[in-house]
Formats: C-alpha cells, sequence, structure tokens
C-alpha cells in the first residue's frame, strides 16, 4: 500500500513537472520527492533522514545530467565531477564510511578522538567547504562547487592520514 501511494505521488509530482508549475531540479522538486521519501519511511518504519535525504538528491542531482548545449567539454566535466563530490559528501554524511566523516571531524576541529555519532549533512557539507577554504563569515554566500571540490581533496588526503595513524593506535 505504502509502496502504490508513493508511486502515485510521484507520478503527480512528474506531472506537475510536465505543466510546468514546478521547475525539476529546483528545491520546492526536491523538497516535495524528500516529503515524499520521508513518509514512506515513516510507513516502513525505515530510516528517515537517509530517505529524505534519497528522495531530495536524485530531483537535485537530475540538473548535473542535463545536457547543456551552451556548456563547453571543460564545464560539463566540471558537472560531472561535482555530482562525484556531491555523493561522496551525501555518503560522509549519512555514515556510509564511518572513517571519512571521522577524520573529517578530527581534522575541522583539531582533535584525536572523533564522536560516535556522524555529523548532519550541513555540517558535514560545511566542514568540507571549510578545508576547501570557506570562511564561513555571516555575509558570506553558501559554498560553490570549486570551493567543496578543494574540500573534498584536503578530506581525501586527511583520511589516508587517519588511517595511518589510526593503524598505530
Amino acid at each position: 500500500m505504502v509502496n502504490l501511494i508513493q508511486q502515485q505521488s510521484a507520478s503527480y509530482i512528474g506531472k506537475l513537472v510536465q505543466a510546468k508549475a514546478l521547475a525539476e531540479g529546483s528545491p520546492a522538486h526536491a523538497t516535495l520527492h524528500a516529503l515524499l521519501a520521508t513518509g514512506g519511511a515513516v510507513a516502513s518504519n525505515q530510516n528517515i533522514s537517509a530517505s529524505a535525504i534519497g528522495g531530495a538528491k536524485s530531483s537535485l542531482l537530475t540538473n548535473l545530467f542535463k545536457t547543456d548545449s551552451d556548456a563547453t567539454q571543460q564545464e560539463q566535466e566540471a558537472k560531472l565531477n561535482l555530482l562525484a563530490g556531491l555523493v561522496t559528501g551525501i555518503a560522509v554524511a549519512v555514515g556510509q564510511d564511518p572513517i571519512e566523516w571521522q577524520a573529517l571531524y578530527c581534522r575541522t576541529h583539531g582533535t584525536k578522538h572523533p564522536p560516535s555519532d556522524p555529523p548532519t549533512l550541513n555540517q558535514a557539507i560545511l566542514w568540507i567547504a571549510k578545508l576547501g577554504g570557506y570562511l564561513a563569515r555571516k555575509h558570506d554566500l553558501p559554498p560553490g562547487p570549486t570551493v567543496l571540490w578543494r574540500g573534498f581533496m584536503a578530506l581525501h588526503e586527511a583520511t589516508k592520514m587517519f588511517q595511518i595513524m589510526r593503524q598505530s593506535d
């Protein structure tokens, strides 16, 4: 029954997009899919946050897969790189690979001991952005793809070092 309701709801969201009442990949579109996934998770007793992230990501990532006739090959490659970085960030934030979020926490907080619980998605993205040079001042815009990419590169190195240091513990 839950699957049927979710399928019908997703179909309705698709009709809203076709009728141009909702832009595909927009924040509103992503929010509707996140709410739909969350409702399904509650009804089937599954992880709510992971379901919401899964529901929203498909909508938001749609724009990264769209072919832009005005984009250069380099711009298209940059979109794919951003996509790879976002997927990595989501995996870090929801604790798919504990060593990465633990390394991220320790690197950004200057400690050897990570907490037992993984960070939220917003915390992880902010920490990754800060590794990439984002200052996070009140008047700053949200971090962009270049800063996030630099942060992911720094996280990769921090994770390797964290693994090496853990081997001696």
